[in-house]
């Protein structure tokens, strides 16, 4: 059953543009009828979708029309001359990779479970593989027992949630696949696809894996971002620092905030990747709406968003009463600014703010909590002793703090200080800000003026032990070293252009440095001063 309409929000008429020669529609039934399956289109029975039934009608198709509301029910009625035991493939009409493998698949694992219903996996997967399949016996209950309006929509959520499931992953998945796109929600998408399928013969035979491995040689070949992160947010190791496009920051910026054009290509990239969050805070100026105004539509269910209440400001800190309404306003404002009711995580910007006036602002972060606004709250700490305060809070989930090449207060050459506060708190998310020092390091940006620190030799020994340890660059070697610990959840980089994010993802996912090469680094790198290691203390101007 491969349900398409003609009224998509994002990309009207989708169903009807050309990809291999026919409509995606009629590509799409092709590709799943190859085998010998029966293939019915279940469309709306409005006006609006008048043209896409003549089109699969007169494409020798079966076409099925019913409610644009009730596709449970339109399911119901196209399926009414079926058997009980009967087995339903449900497909949509934006997914063009999915063909009669990939169900053949789907439904062998249906039928060797104690399930009525079955889907692809679709973490395993790229996204726009997903296919469901099911009795005629569970549908029919459903059509039967669902009243919701959204469980009537989407057909499938009444089965998940009251018979259970059977998640199937396809055993010929490509190594690394798991962050692209392969499904058609917005231009840029269908333009990823009609690359891909003008690069093979058949466009109805090729297997999707074959299509696939094409769409990652297009996308670069990049492995994608991995994930270390087991918890519900399921965090991928680098995340997008977002201070660049709110604000001229960071003493390798020469070109200012950039412009939304250029950072929708970045916030694209990040995605394909694999990045699944992005960085911000209140203090970084018009960060979060820009955030909302550059990502499009299709993203914003692949990109978790991290964001921090502004800095208390010394009279609010003396009242809890305004400390509170202080916390509320700057999180309703960043609800407002990035389009959502909810954030993954929702952090104070200053760890000396958690237990100002008796803990209110704490205590009203629990409260965004227990509302449901956000899923994990914490803290951005500066220095181990922060870090041991911040984890006494009651319900800390994540806390973010600066750690880098050149910053041994969070280690000693038994990686033994952030290691030991830790190793009680699996359940605490790390995030690692400070990895190039704002490209001072890998020498991107200038050295700090008015510190007592030769960067310049610095910058040459990093270089030579990239060399020695067979790093491509001081930038290599930088995270190679940070995400070699194992108490670090993720790293978040900024960055300005759509390269840097390729370049800083491409970095992410090589293999960290071993256990033995971080005490060489040690033993042959100098701690690096507070001058240097803490921005607060440079000299700009």
């Amino acid at each position: 059953m491969l349900q398409a309409r003609l009224s998509s929000s994002r990309l009207p008429g989708k169903a009807l543009l050309p990809l291999g020669g026919m409509p995606i529609v009629e590509l799409i039934a092709r590709r799943a009828g190859r085998t010998g399956y029966e293939v019915v289109v279940a469309t709306s029975e409005e006006t609006d979708d008048d043209p896409l039934a003549v089109t699969v009608a007169q494409a020798g198709l079966g076409v099925v029309r019913g409610s644009l509301d009730d596709v449970l029910g339109r399911f119901a009625t196209a399926t009414a001359d079926l058997a009980p035991s009967d087995i339903v493939v449900r497909l949509t009409g934006d997914n063009p990779f999915v063909d009669a493998d990939l169900i053949a698949e789907l439904v062998g694992g249906l039928e060797s479970s104690d399930h009525a219903y079955a889907r692809i996996d679709i973490d395993k997967v790229p996204y726009g593989l997903g296919a469901e399949a099911f009795r005629v016996s569970a549908l029919r209950l459903a059509a039967e027992r669902a009243t919701s309006s959204s469980d009537r929509e989407h057909v499938t959520p009444w089965l998940r949630r009251e018979l259970g499931e059977s998640a199937v992953v396809p055993g010929e998945t490509p190594s690394g696949s798991q962050a692209l796109r392969c499904t058609i929600d917005v231009l840029t998408d269908y333009h990823r696809a009609f690359a891909v399928f003008a690069e093979v013969n058949n466009v109805v035979s090729v297997r999707w894996p074959t299509l696939v491995g094409v769409l990652q040689r297009l996308d670069g070949g990049m492995d994608a971002v991995p994930t270390r992160d087991t918890s519900e947010l399921r965090q991928s190791v680098l995340v997008l620092g977002t201070a660049q496009l709110g604000m001229h920051y960071g003493v390798a910026n020469i070109d200012g905030q950039p412009a939304d054009a250029r950072v929708r290509r970045m916030l694209q990239a990040a995605v394909n990747t694999g990045i699944t969050h992005a960085d911000t805070a209140r203090a970084y100026g018009s960060s979060e709406a820009t955030l909302r105004r550059c990502l499009e539509p299709a993203l914003t269910r692949r990109l978790g968003f991290v964001t921090k209440v502004a800095p208390l400001t010394e009279s609010v800190a003396r009242d809890k009463d305004l400390v509170t309404l202080f916390v509320e306003a700057s999180a309703e404002r960043s609800f407002a600014e990035l389009g959502q009711r909810r954030v993954d995580a929702l952090l104070l910007h200053r760890a000396a703010d958690a237990t100002a006036a008796d803990s209110a602002a704490w205590r009203r972060l629990l409260e965004y909590r227990r509302e449901g606004a956000v899923a994990r709250i914490g803290v951005s700490v500066q220095n181990p002793a922060e870090l041991a305060a911040a984890l006494e809070l009651d319900g800390l989930g994540y806390v973010q703090l600066p750690f880098n090449v050149l910053d041994r207060r969070w280690v000693d050459n038994d990686e033994a200080v952030a290691a030991d506060l830790l190793q009680e708190r699996q359940d605490v998310l790390v995030s690692v800000r400070s990895l190039y020092l704002q490209g001072v390091l890998t020498g991107a940006g200038p050295a700090p003026r008015g510190i007592p620190v030769d960067v310049a030799k610095t910058r040459l020994t990093l270089a030579t032990l990239a060399a020695e340890l067979s790093r491509d660059s001081i930038a290599d070697l930088c995270m190679a070293y940070v995400l070699a610990h194992p108490w670090v959840t993720s790293v978040v980089v900024g960055a300005e252009t759509e390269a840097q994010v390729l370049e800083n993802a491409r970095l992410a996912a090589r293999t960290p440095l071993s256990a033995e090469q971080c005490r060489e680094l040690r033993r042959r790198l100098p701690a690096g001063a507070e001058d240097l290691i803490n921005p607060s203390r440079w000299a700009l101007s």
